[in-house]
């Protein structure tokens, strides 16, 4: 088993960041979706999945931590995510004044009235494997099937005989000194469907998971150990 692939959402709901390395804490990769983006007016939390006026949201890529954190639209280059340039084109991209403000702890209450609850509440980690998608794609030949359709946080490769022993609930994974522990398959909704930065609309992803996996694609995870999380090369 090899962990190949991390990717990191520093934004929810905004496509991510593909990484060397990362920090594994008890809450989930480090920085991961520790912000939102919020309408001004309402404070409505973005969910593309569930409303039109937000399916532009992953056409936006985020990455990098702090004071480095930007953000790319389809119209404008890497912004630092906090000026008014970046206020500006994420204004215009989403036709409407949003915000940017930083989410509570997983499975914690907000600190207060300036932070929203965390939008997957279920578990800290996702995970998904290259045959998950190499199976998929078998059945969906006119889509290219990465894994940044379906915002996993790691990518496994694995054997045939290596996913019908560790890919299970309750099945523990070793990574160095860092562990997660496998909870329920993750139950996929409109998202995958979604263009997104790399990738058209493709309807028949959903309707394929729909109807062959019973929308399940991947699982939810826990972190048993913290520690340094590094992906392997070729």
């Amino acid at each position: 088993m090899r962990l190949v692939e991390i990717w990191r959402y520093p934004i929810a709901s905004l496509t991510g960041e593909r990484l060397a390395s990362v920090r594994l804490l008890a809450s989930g990769l480090a920085e991961d979706r520790r912000f939102s983006i919020v309408c001004r007016a309402t404070g409505e939390v973005a969910s593309p999945e569930h409303s039109a006026r937000w399916q532009p949201a992953p056409l936006v890529r985020a990455r990098g931590v702090g004071l480095n954190l930007s953000i790319k639209t389809p119209q404008k280059d890497w912004l630092a995510a906090f000026g008014t340039s970046a206020e500006e084109a994420l204004n215009d991209h989403f036709g409407f004044e949003v915000d940017i403000r930083p989410t509570g702890l997983w499975r914690g209450q907000p600190a207060d009235t300036s932070h929203v609850q965390p939008r997957y509440p279920r578990a800290p980690l996702h995970v998904i494997t290259t045959g998950m998608l190499a199976r998929l794609q078998e059945a969906v030949p006119a889509q290219a099937m990465t894994a940044e359709r379906f915002r996993p946080n790691l990518v496994l490769d694995m054997d045939e005989d290596e996913e019908r022993e560790f890919i299970r609930e309750g099945a523990a994974l070793h990574f160095g000194l860092a562990a997660v522990e496998l909870t329920i398959p993750t139950q996929r909704c409109g998202f995958v469907a979604l263009a997104q930065t790399a990738m058209e609309r493709s309807p028949a992803v959903l309707r394929t998971l729909k109807q062959h996996h019973g929308l399940h694609f991947g699982y939810y995870a826990d972190v048993l150990k913290t520690g340094r999380l590094t992906a392997e090369e070729g």
